[in-house]
């Protein structure tokens, strides 16, 4: 249990000293599934979903499913951060904008809350 505390610390220490790549991935998924997810007004698809984000630049994520209220996310590097530390964190090297990088990805869920009819 220490040592997976040592390393969401050392691997946050990483990312935010900028050690690895400000491009990484994320994985969302909803419960329930087949949620319309949006990145800064851009539908990226039904969830789960994964796509690449560059955490230098600030966006919006939305989560909508009929019936359920909406979700609005600000995602940024301290998004990053906080998904780090539930640890939601994957390293390594992956293919970015048509390139291998070492770089990150994060796999995290929401929970869709159900609205009172």
């Amino acid at each position: 249990m220490k040592a997976r505390i040592c390393l969401m610390i050392l691997l946050l220490v990483f990312v935010m000293l900028g050690c690895t790549s400000k491009r990484g991935i994320i994985e969302l998924h909803t419960r329930p599934t087949d949620a319309a997810i949006y990145l800064d007004d851009a539908k990226l698809g039904m969830s789960p979903v994964k796509f690449e984000y560059d955490f230098s630049q600030p966006a919006t994520l939305k989560i909508e499913k009929p019936g359920y209220y909406t979700e609005v996310e600000s995602l940024s590097k301290a998004w990053v951060g906080r998904e780090i530390r539930k640890g939601n964190y994957t390293g390594g090297n992956f293919e970015i904008q048509g390139e291998t990088i070492k770089s990150w990805k994060v796999t995290t869920k929401r929970l869709l809350q159900k609205k009172e009819e």
